[in-house]
């Protein structure tokens, strides 16, 4: 199989580039166009208030509170906005599949209740330095059933590119949290 592979391997247009059968109406350019333009209201709406939106305090304890238990459950987009002197930014996108990762953020717990392990990154710390530094730090919640894995990765990096260049327009002296990404 893998000598077909290598004899038949996927034709590469001009620039070299590999080139798909996307038909007439389908291309490339449209397809990060229309990334581009969700990601644009994504970002945007997280940084409205909704019911989507919740204030993220630290407790007595120095837990992260203000989230509803329900949010381990969210499948599709989420992110962490920040707040100061009336200006706003979304700070952070990642993608949840019901999966841990936002209880990996919010609690620095694994579903079973045990600690996580150092080498687990995760944002716990960013946010609680965050509000240590005055700003308000807000949970921002995206969903939509359409999407699927592909789909839903394609808007996460659409979505953080964006965020983390409306960011520097923001906040120019504050680090997006995003980092593999941009």
């Amino acid at each position: 199989m893998l000598t077909r592979a290598q004899a038949d391997p996927l034709p590469l247009c001009s620039s070299g580039r590999l080139s798909f059968a996307l038909g007439s109406r389908m291309s490339i350019p449209k397809i990060e166009n229309l990334a581009n333009t969700l990601a644009k209201e994504i970002v945007a709406g997280m940084k409205i208030t909704s019911a989507q939106r919740h204030s993220i305090q630290i407790d007595n304890q120095g837990n992260l509170s203000g989230y509803p238990v329900s949010v381990f459950d969210h499948q599709g987009l989420y992110g962490f906005c920040v707040e100061q002197n009336d200006k706003t930014a979304v700070i952070y996108i990642g993608k949840s599949e019901r999966d841990s990762r936002l209880r990996q953020h919010l609690t620095c717990k694994n579903k079973d209740g045990t600690a996580l392990k150092d080498s687990v990154r995760n944002k716990n710390k960013n946010i609680k330095e965050a509000l240590k530094s005055g700003f308000s730090v807000y949970l921002c919640l995206y969903a939509n059933n359409a999407f699927q894995k592909a789909s839903l990765s394609c808007i996460e990096i659409a979505s953080s590119l964006h965020a983390k260049s409306d960011m520097k327009s923001i906040f120019p002296d504050v680090k997006h949290w995003n980092e593999r990404i941009g």
